[in-house]
């Protein structure tokens, strides 16, 4: 049990990606991923732990290192200071999805005898849903707070002028949480958005009302990040995966839905009498500009 939780912590951590030194390119998740992984080839390779592949994953697999090879031919004939760091950054970036799947199948292998496949992608949804919560409510805190030197943690490096993405994006309106890009949250909140609905029908009589106040709590972040990933085309595919549900009439109806919206619209309105100025300026921007101009 103390493994699960750990573990459980780990994959939430992971999600943050936070920068813990400012200044470096190396995120939170950076760490976490790549010393679960020695650990496991330590297992693997001298502890003689077995593990298969399904022979579709041995394709994505080397679908990655394939391209991880031919970007490292095409680009080692004009490799320079200047590009070296842009250079190793793509690479990590087709060997960290190396890495993510060979690590999943360790993780799935050594908790089988605890859980069913199912039941540990069930319990991995769960952590990206209540983490999605809170990142909800850290865009919420963060737009009425305002830049500060804590963005340095989340954004990373800075340019030129001294500034990062998070640095430009809450001054007009566009509060993503621990995400650098708003079109990362976005991306974020529509698979959060599907992964609720997926639960909504699965789970079917034993979501508790406590699962129900998630859905309006990720709607206001997929507003507040301002992206168009998220309030159009996350939406749209809800919308479509819902339908095909079959569910529209069940959400609609359901008294813990109805409740679970009118409590948290309630909560909103209370709380945003503590809003800065500034903060509800920003937030209609958002609404302005990424909402209702798209009309």
């Amino acid at each position: 049990m103390a493994k699960n939780y750990l573990l459980s912590t780990l994959f939430f951590l992971a999600l943050t990606g936070l920068y813990p030194i400012q200044g470096n390119g190396i995120r939170l998740d950076h760490i976490i991923i790549y010393f679960l992984f020695l650990i496991y080839m330590i297992n693997f390779f001298f502890l003689n732990k077995k593990i298969s592949f399904h022979q579709h994953h041995l394709y994505i697999i080397f679908l990655f290192l394939l391209i991880i090879f031919l970007g490292i031919f095409s680009a080692s004939t004009n490799l320079n200071t200047n590009n070296s760091y842009y250079f190793f950054s793509q690479i990590e970036n087709y060997s960290q999805p190396i890495v993510l799947i060979i690590l999943t199948f360790f993780l799935v292998n050594s908790l089988s005898k605890y859980f069913t496949t199912s039941e540990f992608l069930t319990h991995v949804m769960k952590i990206y849903l209540f983490f999605m919560c809170f990142n909800t409510i850290l865009a919420i805190v963060m737009l009425n707070v305002g830049v500060g030197s804590y963005v340095n943690y989340i954004g990373g490096p800075l340019d030129d002028d001294g500034l990062n993405v998070i640095s430009r994006s809450l001054p007009a309106g566009r509060s993503a949480g621990v995400f650098n890009q708003p079109i990362d949250g976005g991306v974020a909140y529509s698979i959060a958005i599907l992964v609720w609905l997926y639960l909504f029908d699965k789970l079917k009589n034993k979501n508790s009302i406590q699962f129900f106040f998630i859905l309006p709590i990720l709607l206001v972040g997929s507003l507040l990040v301002g992206s168009k990933v998220s309030q159009f085309l996350g939406i749209i595919f809800s919308l479509f995966y819902l339908v095909s549900l079959g569910k529209v009439f069940h959400l609609l109806f359901s008294y813990k839905a109805v409740l679970a919206f009118i409590t948290l619209f309630l909560i909103g309105l209370s709380l945003a009498s503590f809003l800065s100025i500034d903060a509800e300026i920003m937030i209609y921007r958002n609404l302005q500009y990424f909402i209702l101009n798209r009309f």
